[in-house]
């Protein structure tokens, strides 16, 4: 058997490692989303440059 005062530790790090995981994720789809809207925005504002 494992100590307890093994494992918990252990556990701990898991928690953080997959909260941290998933901060890293939400943070990275959150980049992605902000680059695509700017370049939409960038499109838009130089078509209706071009309109102008």
């Amino acid at each position: 058997t494992i100590p307890v005062q093994e494992t918990l530790p252990v556990a701990r790090y898991a928690a953080v490692w997959s909260k941290n995981y998933r901060i890293k994720k939400a943070a990275s789809i959150l980049v992605e989303l902000a680059k695509e809207y700017s370049s939409y925005n960038c499109r838009r504002r130089r078509q209706l440059i071009e309109i102008n």
